[in-house]
């Protein structure tokens, strides 16, 4: 029931998205040259403190906006985080509030963006918040695929 609820509540997401004008996916999708950089293999978790926000995130050319955060991490490395499509995360602002100064822990699989690394965000916590936006076989939660409807 409750695997109903979310898929639902998921579907219509996308479906409001895409009603109101925006291209929910725009290079964030599943099958997206952005998202075939997800490696499964380097999925690690970092904790680290929040340094800023970027709500206009577009880690390729021609992709849609997106919601990235860049965090010193305990190790004192300065690591970008991308989170997932800017109207995606919008829905959470008010679950996951997150702010400069904020002591996050994350998971995600690092990728290389040229000479720059960053981390493909699976779940990110922020106290008792947890936000989940992949699985760890980086499947984004936003583009669910229904098998049998």
């Amino acid at each position: 029931m409750r695997r109903a609820c979310l898929v639902l509540l998921l579907t219509f997401l996308v479906a409001s998205a895409a009603l109101a004008g925006d291209a929910p996916l725009d290079g964030w999708q599943r099958d997206s040259d952005y998202n075939k950089l997800f490696n499964s293999k380097t999925l690690q978790v970092v904790r680290g403190t929040v340094i800023s926000l970027d709500r206009d995130l577009r880690p390729l050319p021609g992709m849609g906006a997106g919601f990235g955060v860049l965090i010193e991490t305990t190790e004192k490395e300065k690591l970008a985080l991308h989170i997932g499509p800017a109207w995606f995360t919008q829905n959470y602002r008010d679950d996951w509030k997150v702010q400069p100064g904020d002591q996050v822990e994350v998971r995600g699989s690092r990728i290389q963006m040229g000479d720059k690394e960053a981390l493909m965000v699976v779940w990110g916590r922020k106290g008792d918040h947890v936000m989940t936006v992949r699985n760890h076989e980086g499947a984004p939660v936003w583009d669910i695929k229904l098998e049998g409807f």
